[in-house]
């Protein structure tokens, strides 16, 4: 699946485009299919298998693991298609993305009702 481009409106943004400047906006679906996420710069992409130490299963806190080159989320919750939203903030170099946020909890399809 490609990755399609959230577009931040050019700076003659109208007066509808300026409310939604400091709004959480969809900019689409994170699928999920290791109940993992990885957060980090697509630059070192290749330096990561030799440097992130996963802890094995019986080994899961759900804490996230951080280090320089970047995260490991756990949903705590399994598979599934996860909203990303982002908020818009103008800076000194234009309209940029200011924060990123998916959302595990509720589940999405599931809801608060997970099987037991």
């Amino acid at each position: 699946m490609p990755l399609q481009a959230v577009r931040g409106a050019s700076s003659s943004q109208t007066e509808g485009e300026a409310m939604k400047l400091h709004q959480w906006q969809t900019a689409g679906e994170l699928v999920i299919d290791s109940a993992e996420m990885v957060l980090m710069d697509r630059w070192l992409l290749e330096e990561v298998p030799d440097y992130i130490d996963v802890p094995d299963e019986e080994q899961l806190d759900y804490a996230p693991i951080v280090n320089e080159l970047g995260a490991i989320l756990r949903t705590g919750i399994g598979d599934g298609t996860y909203p990303i939203e982002v908020r818009f903030d103008n800076t000194p170099f234009g309209r940029r993305i200011a924060e990123v946020r998916i959302r595990f909890w509720p589940h999405p399809v599931l809801g608060y009702d997970v099987p037991g």
